[in-house]
């Protein structure tokens, strides 16, 4: 069946308001031939159905498996699931269907050893409801999750206050964003090969290729900025921008990427541009808020030219930034066809870094225009302002880490109205309630009691007595009435334990306890589950848009700065040197080990050595410790670690600077010739020490 090809072109077509229609003309006078002709339909056909009364529903003997309802519920479902980044796969849609159709205990011909659904079904299935399956892209978690409507609100309220504020006008409204080209692109053309092929391969430079960041800008009226190119280099050369757009600049780093001193180098390549000026041109620049484009001399020189920084929310890019949106896939596809046309018209030789800066002006001057730049701005609702222009289902994907707001019901219910607000959503089965504290009902009234008791929910709704708490009413189907109006003993419910007489003094005065709708299994929700974060997320500084020029942001860069430059402040350090006759003293004497010594003098000596060698090799491991100090010398603090050598003192127990006490040339002139002065019995003592063997 799986080959089968329809080979009659027969379809339904009676319909219940065609059959309603020749009805009419009948009884207006109309001959049954007559209409036949006129609607192409035998006559035969035609005078059976009103003879039969009825339509036909299906062509054969087989039906359909689901209902028209079923299958557009399950179609929605799985739009939904991959609205939220967890789209199924073919088999995975083959599985549920089978449990599906279980559940609801319908006929079906599906595979029961394999419990799931034909590949026939499922193909048809997607023709009917417009499906096909699709090579999804890799998308992170904070990308999900970043893409909300807190963060996207924020980011079009800071827009439309400086909008407002400044009257920015299409051709002031900036976007700028990196890019990486690499000698070795990641896709390449499509080529021609023959059919059943397993590789098919194309000539690139190398393995891997060479990183070069390109910075671009545009602004909303198609005014592009000359670009800048950032090389992995040292030093700069300007042979590296043979070819480059018009205007562009030259940069290097490192690593090849931005950084803060290149970006504020791009900043005043931007000035010049777009003519930014404080006293008569302010500009919008929109950017990502990543680190390098977030410095406190960036800031400052954007104040001081009238250049209005707003930052994008974290991982929204895709939605949010126009390069992003309509400009860099073009353009990285018009580069990929240009490295291979100079691979074909340079056979044999790879690309290296002085021949990108031409392949992507080639590129860059296909693909930049007016058009690109008006349709990027308007996609993303930054001009025309437009914060509307993102539906729900763009949201869908942050729903499944979102923490639902618990709002609780107080509200009591008016003894005098006829159906309170609280009593209508409570019979509601489409809404669920969890705990409803103060809401009092009371049984005078007969049009609520019997809106209640006549409703037969499939879910309990369970009621308490006020004096007797123990003693619940249950209206469920078994609940009923007498004809005085009281309940009937075996429609009573116990409460649970422990519930408590919090209100009222009626006696026939009744409180809700809960109200829980029950989940039927049968539910496609429960076959095919609706992912949920329950992990409760940690409360954290995230990065949110901002209007990085602002006086509230730049106090913020600053006192953050400040922190940074205390945190940056080194340890002072000692130098901790101990002594050989502070450590005989406090060793014990060994009396087996001296008889040894004394003995064996050979040994004695080798062992003697290795001690002395494992004495500075543990002084040596325990001499830096964590300890504020000044040379008495020179005053200075000790740096951590430290920078020169340290000398204690015996009689002083100060710490000494080495090159402060210049022990090299005063001791031997202070031993050999001491001088009298106050210091010079200390001074000796401690040099005798040092130069004691």
């Amino acid at each position: 069946m799986g080959k089968y090809k329809r080979k009659s072109e027969r379809k339904l077509v009676f319909t219940e308001n065609i059959l309603q229609s020749i009805r009419e003309r009948i009884a207006n006078g109309e001959s049954k031939r007559h209409i036949a002709e006129t609607l192409g339909i035998p006559e035969s056909t035609l005078r059976k159905r009103l003879k039969c009364g009825t339509v036909p529903k299906s062509l054969g003997r087989f039906t359909a498996v689901f209902s028209a309802e079923q299958e557009k519920e399950l179609a929605n479902h799985i739009r939904k699931l991959d609205s939220m980044f967890y789209g199924i796969s073919q088999k995975q849609l083959q599985f549920a269907a089978y449990v599906y159709a279980e559940r609801k205990q319908l006929h079906h011909r599906f595979n029961k050893s394999k419990k799931m659904a034909g590949k026939d079904w499922i193909i048809d299935f997607k023709k009917r409801h417009g499906l096909t399956l699709r090579q999804p892209e890799k998308t992170s978690l904070a990308r999900a999750a970043g893409f909300n409507k807190v963060q996207v609100g924020r980011f079009f309220d800071n827009l439309k206050s400086l909008i407002t504020t400044h009257k920015f006008e299409r051709a002031q409204i900036y976007n700028m964003d990196e890019t990486g080209l690499l000698t070795v692109p990641n896709k390449m053309p499509k080529v021609l090969t023959s059919k059943g092929k397993k590789s098919v391969g194309k000539i690139v430079s190398a393995e891997r290729g060479t990183l070069v960041t390109a910075v671009c800008c545009v602004s909303a009226a198609g005014h592009y900025i000359p670009p800048a190119l950032i090389f992995p280099r040292k030093r700069e050369k300007q042979e590296l921008l043979d070819g480059a757009p018009a205007g562009s600049i030259l940069m290097v780093s490192d690593s090849g990427f931005i950084n803060t001193d290149l970006f504020l180098k791009w900043l005043k390549h931007f000035k010049s541009s777009a003519k930014a000026s404080l006293e008569s041109n302010h500009v919008l620049l929109t950017l990502d808020n990543h680190s390098s484009h977030i410095s406190l001399e960036a800031i400052l020189f954007c104040r001081e030219n009238g250049i209005h920084l707003l930052s994008l929310p974290p991982h929204s890019s895709h939605k949010l930034q126009p390069l992003d949106v309509c400009f860099f896939q073009p353009l990285k596809t018009s580069y990929s066809v240009e490295v291979d046309k100079w691979h074909v018209n340079h056979p044999g030789r790879p690309i290296t870094i002085y021949q990108v800066s031409s392949l992507f002006g080639a590129a860059y001057n296909r693909i930049a225009n007016l058009e690109k730049a008006h349709k990027a701005f308007s996609c993303t609702g930054i001009y025309p302002f437009n914060p509307e222009v993102f539906s729900e289902e763009d949201f869908m994907g942050a729903t499944v880490t979102e923490r639902p707001i618990n709002e609780t019901l107080n509200e009591v219910v008016d003894p005098n109205d006829a159906v309170s607000p609280a009593v209508s959503s409570a019979i509601s089965p489409d809404k669920q309630i969890n705990i409803i504290e103060n809401v009092s009902i009371s049984f005078e009234d007969s049009e609520i009691r019997n809106m209640l008791l006549s409703a037969k929910p499939n879910y309990p709704v369970v009621l308490a007595s006020a004096n007797n708490p123990d003693i619940a009413i249950s209206c469920q189907e078994n609940t009923e009435l007498n004809t005085n109006g009281e309940i009937e003993p075996d429609s009573v419910v116990h409460a649970e334990d422990g519930n408590e007489n919090k209100g009222g003094n009626d006696e026939n005065s009744c409180r809700a306890i809960e109200i829980e709708k029950a989940v039927e299994e049968d539910q496609i929700e429960k076959i095919i589950p609706i992912p949920k974060c329950n992990r409760e997320k940690k409360a954290s500084k995230g990065k949110k848009s901002e209007i990085l020029t602002s006086t509230p942001y730049k106090e913020e860069v600053e006192n953050c700065n400040e922190k940074r430059v205390a945190r940056k402040i080194p340890k002072t350090t000692k130098r901790k040197i101990l002594c050989e006759e502070t450590e005989n003293k406090n060793k014990p004497k060994n009396t087996k080990t001296a008889k040894n010594n004394k003995e064996n003098p050979k040994s004695n000596s080798s062992k003697s050595k290795s001690q002395k060698k494992n004495n500075e090799n543990s002084t040596n491991k325990n001499q830096v410790e964590e300890d504020a100090g000044i040379c008495p010398g020179c005053g200075d603090t000790y740096s951590d670690p430290p920078e020169l050598d340290l000398i204690q003192c015996t009689l002083c127990l100060e710490w000494w600077h080495e090159v402060c006490t210049a022990y090299t040339t005063v001791i031997v002139q202070l031993v050999q010739d001491p001088i009298e002065t106050p210091e010079t019995p200390s001074v000796l003592s401690f040099l005798t020490i040092l130069l004691k063997p």
